[in-house]
């Protein structure tokens, strides 16, 4: 891969709110109002840099260093928000990755029961109909 970097790292990337913006603007021809954090804001543009091998405070630190440029009120706090460059799973961001479960079950469970509802209301009319002389 691209210096040495696991190509997931792109994906999620894509895949988060300056990803989708930054791709947003881009189909549309349009300049953001305000910058759109890429990449290179983070780990460098020629210098590509790694946060393995920080320390949780390290990396904090440094994750809360870069947001300032935007954010100036960022701090730890602010930068660890960010769920990284890791996909949820039930070892990391483990709540993050209980509502993409909850929401892949639940989504289709209540599409199937919509149409059901609806099926069966559409059955019963007519008989509902008749009874009541509507027909």
């Amino acid at each position: 891969t691209r210096h040495g970097l696991d190509p997931r790292f792109g994906d999620s990337y894509l895949g988060d709110f300056r990803g989708a913006s930054d791709r947003t603007y881009e189909a549309l021809g349009d300049a953001p109002k305000a910058a759109v954090a890429s990449c290179g804001d983070c780990h460098g543009v020629h210098t590509v840099q790694s946060f393995a091998g920080l320390s949780d405070d390290e990396r904090a630190a440094r994750a809360a260093a870069m947001c300032q440029d935007c954010h100036r009120e960022a701090n730890d706090d602010f930068a660890t928000a960010w769920g990284s460059h890791t996909p949820p799973s039930q070892q990391h961001r483990p709540i993050v990755w209980i509502v993409g479960l909850v929401y892949k079950l639940m989504i289709p469970l209540m599409i199937v029961g919509l149409i059901a509802h609806i099926l069966m209301d559409l059955w019963r009319t007519p008989g509902r109909d008749r009874e009541e002389g509507l027909s």
